[in-house]
C-alpha cells in the first residue's frame, strides 16, 4: 500500500512539472516593468523602466535594435541615457509592417521643451525599404507630452518647401501623420500610432 502511495505520488510530481512546462513554453516571451537605476556622465541620477507586457517577438526590427539583441531594456537605455539635458525621456514602438513607418519613436524634454526623434524605416519590408526618420523641436499646443498630449513638429526639404508633422497621445499610444506631404514618400501619406515600452527620467543638477 505504501508502495503504491509513494508511485502515485511520484507520478503527480511528473505530470505537474511537465504541465509547468508545457505552459511556460506557450507563453509568448515579454518584459517587466521592473525598474534600473543608474547615473549619467554628468553624475544626475536617472531610473529606466519598462512597460508590462512589451512581446518581444513583435519589435520592429531596426538595425539599433538588432545591434541590442531585441532587448527592450537595453534599447531604451542606449536612446535615452546620453540625453542628459532630458528629465523625462519616452520610447515607443510602432511594429505593424503594413504601416506606413515603422520602427521607434523618443520623445524627450525638461519639462519645459521637448523634442521627437525615431529609429524608423519605410514600408514594405524588403529590398525597397530604407531609414526615414522623423527629428526637430515639439511644439505642444495642449497637454503634457509626459501624459495626454497634442502638437505638431515643422520640416522643410532641400528646396525650401515647409511640413510638419502631428502628434496626439492618449495613454500609452501616439499618433504621428503628416499635414500634407512627408519626406518618406512621393505618394503616401504616414499615420501611424506607437505604443510605449519604455522610459528614462532623471534629477537634474
Amino acid at each position: 500500500m505504501r508502495r503504491d502511495w509513494i508511485f502515485l505520488a511520484t507520478a503527480i510530481y511528473f505530470l505537474s512539472a511537465c504541465s509547468e512546462q508545457a505552459v511556460s513554453a506557450q507563453a509568448p516571451e515579454t518584459t517587466s516593468s521592473r525598474s534600473e537605476v543608474g547615473r549619467d556622465i554628468r553624475g544626475q541620477e536617472w531610473r529606466l523602466s519598462i512597460s508590462d507586457g512589451v512581446n518581444k517577438a513583435q519589435l520592429p526590427s531596426t538595425t539599433n535594435m538588432k545591434l541590442m539583441g531585441f532587448d527592450v531594456r537595453k534599447y531604451v537605455k542606449e536612446s535615452c541615457v546620453d540625453l542628459w539635458r532630458s528629465s523625462t525621456c519616452q520610447v515607443f514602438a510602432q511594429p505593424d509592417p503594413q504601416g506606413t513607418l515603422t520602427g521607434y519613436l523618443i520623445i524627450s524634454g525638461d519639462g519645459k521643451s521637448y523634442s521627437v526623434d525615431s529609429d524608423t524605416v519605410t514600408t514594405p519590408l524588403g529590398v525597397s525599404s530604407k531609414k526615414c526618420t522623423i527629428g526637430g523641436e515639439l511644439e505642444v499646443t495642449d497637454g503634457k507630452p509626459t501624459s495626454n498630449f497634442s502638437g505638431w513638429s515643422a520640416f522643410s526639404s532641400r528646396d525650401g518647401a515647409e511640413g510638419r508633422f502631428w502628434f496626439k497621445r492618449i495613454d500609452n499610444n501616439v499618433k504621428v501623420a503628416d499635414e500634407r506631404w512627408n519626406y518618406c514618400y512621393d505618394d503616401r501619406h504616414i499615420e501611424d500610432v506607437y505604443v510605449l515600452i519604455g522610459s528614462m527620467t532623471r534629477e537634474l543638477s
